[in-house]
């Protein structure tokens, strides 16, 4: 397990691995395995699930104390109950900026703005709250008559 988490990684202090695999919150899995950190999980980790992989992945990243940290999806293989966990780990960064890729509502609450994309297109930018309610509101009102005809087959 240490070894993957290091990857790379020229043999640093311990003290900046364990607070890594803190925040992550991979500390959790590795009391878990039998020998801890110096637990064989195998060629990419291929004896962790997917959400312990991702877990790795993020204790990595941290390991390199990144001013600034991109997230593609981070959470996309835990539980609700580790998202949150993470979510609040993530939140008690200093010194961080965090670019967040996500499709999870939940991982919002990271954010303090919000672009939101579609097919390589910003459809909106701004403050996450602002954002939020301008889609609620959106989604809220009734399809344009054209646009209404379109989906129902007819013509416009």
């Amino acid at each position: 397990m240490r070894e993957n988490i290091e990857l790379g990684r020229v043999q640093g202090d311990d003290e900046a691995l364990l607070q890594a695999i803190r925040t992550s919150g991979l500390a959790e899995v590795v009391a878990q395995l039998p020998a801890g950190l110096t637990t064989p999980v195998g060629e990419r980790g291929e004896r962790l699930s997917g959400g312990q992989r991702q877990i790795v992945a993020i204790a990595r990243a941290l390991l390199m104390r990144p001013r600034l940290l991109l997230l593609d999806e981070p959470s996309s293989m835990v539980d609700p109950a580790t998202e949150q966990k993470l979510i609040a780990r993530l939140r008690a960064l200093q010194d961080t900026t965090i670019v967040l890729v996500t499709h999870r509502m939940a991982m919002l609450a990271l954010v303090d703005r919000l672009i939101v994309m579609d097919r390589g297109r910003v459809m909106a930018d701004g403050p996450r709250d602002e954002v939020l309610k301008a889609l609620s509101q959106q989604q809220q009102q009734p399809p344009a008559p054209a646009a209404a005809a379109a989906t129902q087959g007819g013509a416009a």
